[in-house]
Parts: structure tokens; C-alpha cells; sequence
């Protein structure tokens, strides 16, 4: 019996999974522009100029984000840092109680306002790198000097006591690289977060796709325990197709990009609403786009019948950039469970 007073442990993911079953908006990643220092290769974002949302009006949309109960902001780009405002837009949202985490590549931080993100206390950051060494981090992110700047960030966000990931995609070019960036992240102390993969660009080009892994690769980096979080095992005990990221779709977390449109995720470009026509709350309550997306079951999905469901990084956004239809089945996340589970589809 337990006794009066006490409460029982819970895991942040089964508080997210209650969450989910209702329309609990509890995460919000706002892009505060697409412009970059850094043209990586295998960039998602857009290039092209957009009208930001003014200070002003990032101020309002974090206002009613709290007013929705929303309890995580992330911060990303392009290069949220490019920002004059960017300080002003944490040190708001910091009053508001909000949870932080900053998605950047680090170059920009130095002596000075590493000791800003000190005060603000973020409770994460997540900083990318795509080498061990500068030739190859320079030759992706097509900047000279990134890497050193990079590096030098790393170490400021460390020396401060500051809470940070390292991001690291895998693809062709850097791929034998990857031992020697985690021998560098187990030296130092970082925690090294790798992913695969690499998607079609968010004006739809191709391009970055070019930078995919090979097939061999992918067997051995994962042989090499390179993908951690891509165990089969450890999945399926996790995941149940409840669970399944098609069927929360619109449920607890939305994206908001530099020019106001709002979408379901970074990663589900279906636009569901616009913030320089309606208000967010609005938007949450009444799109007709996302409360189609809230009402899809897995039964929709070309992939609903596949035995290899449960052994898959299933993602229905990936399918609308490669294909134009989010019902249609992943190609590359295909090849990957297939390579990865060493079996042949039925």
C-alpha cells in the first residue's frame, strides 16, 4: 500500500501519452528565420527570403501559447541567433514560465552571451556537427571557420554549466568519420545525438537527398552501435501502434515558421493555419486541416498492414516531401527497416 503523501514515479512518456489522447497543446517549435550563416548541404530549410514575424508579434504568439497551457518553446532557424531580438524573445519567454531548448549550430556563441544563455538556463541546447575534423564540418556546412567556432561553443556551453546535445547527420560524406566523432564526444565528455535521415528540402527540392547513406553504411553504422535509438528491441517495448506518431497527429505539439504559417510539425509540411489571419487559439480550436489530420486512424495509412510496423521510424511527413501524399509508404524509411531488419518486404 502506498503510503499517504507519496506519489507514484512517472515517466515523462506515459505523462506524453496521456497528454496525446486529448487535444493538450504541451510543445511548440517556433522558426524565428530561415535566414543562416552556415549552407549546408543537406539543409531542410528554405533560403528564400520571408517576411519574419516582427518582436511584437513573437511576444503574442508566445503569450497565448502559455495562455493554451503549452509548456516546452523551441527555439530554432535557419540560425535563431542571426536575431538582434533573439535574447529579448528567451528573456520573454523565460517570464513566462515557458521550458527552453535552442536548436543552433553554434557559431555565434562566444565569451559574452554564452553567459546570457547562463542566465536564461535553457533546458537544453542542441548544437551541430558534422565532423571530427574541420575539413570535413567546413566542406558540409560550406562556411570556413565553422568548425573551430563550433568546437569553441561546445566548450563555453560546457565550461558554463550549461545543458547541451551534440547533432550529428550521418550521410555519405562524413561517414567515416563517425567513430572519430564519438571517440571526440566521449573525450570531452558530449553527449552525440546521430540521425540518418536526410529529407527533401521544404520547397521540395531533392537535392539534400543526394547525401543519403549508402546501404552499406547504414548496416554498418549500425552494426557499430552508431544508431542506438533505431533498436528494434527497445521499440517495440516502447511503442504500441496507439502510440504511433500518424494517429497523435495535431495533438500536443504544433511548428510555427519565421512567416507565421503554422503545421502540425517541422516535419509535416501541411499548412494549417496563418497567425497574420487568425489568432492561435483559433487556429488549435477551428482549422478544418487540422482537425481533418486529428481525425486520420492508422487504418488510413499505406503502411497500417506492414509487419514491420513496430520495427520502424514511420513517419507520414516524410512521405508527403518525398511523394506528395503522406499516405503513401516512406520509401527511405523502407530501405532502412529493411537493411536494419534483414528481411525482405512481404
Amino acid at each position: 500500500m502506498r503510503m499517504p503523501g507519496y506519489m507514484k514515479t512517472t515517466s515523462p512518456s506515459y505523462l506524453f501519452s496521456k497528454l496525446d489522447k486529448g487535444l493538450s497543446l504541451f510543445s511548440a517549435q517556433i522558426g524565428l528565420t530561415s535566414r543562416c550563416n552556415e549552407n549546408c548541404v543537406h539543409c531542410l530549410v528554405c533560403k528564400e527570403p520571408k517576411s519574419e514575424l516582427h518582436t511584437g508579434e513573437i511576444k503574442s504568439v508566445i503569450s497565448e501559447l502559455k495562455k493554451l497551457n503549452c509548456l516546452t518553446l523551441i527555439f530554432t532557424g535557419g540560425e535563431a541567433m542571426l536575431r538582434e531580438d533573439f535574447f529579448d524573445i528567451l528573456d520573454f519567454a523565460k517570464g513566462k514560465g515557458f521550458a527552453i531548448r535552442i536548436l543552433s549550430n553554434g557559431t555565434l556563441i562566444d565569451e559574452t552571451n554564452v553567459k546570457y544563455l547562463k542566465v536564461i538556463n535553457p533546458l537544453n541546447m542542441q548544437i551541430s556537427l558534422y565532423g571530427a575534423t574541420a575539413g570535413m564540418h567546413d566542406s558540409i556546412t560550406r562556411l570556413k571557420g565553422s568548425f573551430e567556432r563550433t568546437v569553441r561553443a561546445i566548450d563555453n556551453l560546457k565550461k558554463n554549466r550549461i545543458r547541451f546535445n551534440i547533432a550529428c547527420m550521418v550521410m555519405r560524406n562524413n561517414f567515416r568519420e563517425l567513430p572519430l566523432i564519438r571517440e571526440m564526444a566521449k573525450r570531452r565528455r558530449w553527449k552525440v545525438v546521430m540521425d540518418f535521415l536526410i529529407r527533401p528540402n521544404e520547397s521540395g527540392s531533392k537535392v539534400p537527398t543526394g547525401y543519403r547513406v549508402k546501404d552499406g553504411q547504414m548496416r554498418e553504422a549500425y552494426s557499430l552501435g552508431l544508431l542506438p535509438y533505431m533498436d528494434r528491441n527497445k521499440r517495440l517495448r516502447h511503442y504500441s501502434k496507439k502510440r504511433l506518431y500518424a494517429t497523435r497527429m495535431g495533438r500536443g505539439h504544433i511548428f510555427i515558421s519565421s512567416d507565421g504559417k503554422v503545421y502540425p510539425g517541422i516535419n509535416m509540411r501541411v499548412e494549417v493555419g496563418d497567425l497574420r489571419r487568425d489568432s492561435l487559439s483559433d487556429i488549435w480550436d477551428k482549422s478544418e486541416k487540422l482537425n481533418w489530420l486529428r481525425g486520420l486512424s492508422l487504418s488510413d495509412f499505406e503502411c497500417s498492414g506492414c509487419k514491420y510496423l513496430l520495427n520502424c521510424c514511420w513517419d507520414p511527413g516524410l512521405a508527403l516531401a518525398e511523394h506528395g501524399d503522406l499516405f503513401k509508404r516512406p520509401k527511405e524509411f523502407c530501405r532502412f527497416t529493411k537493411l536494419i531488419a534483414g528481411k525482405t518486404w512481404q
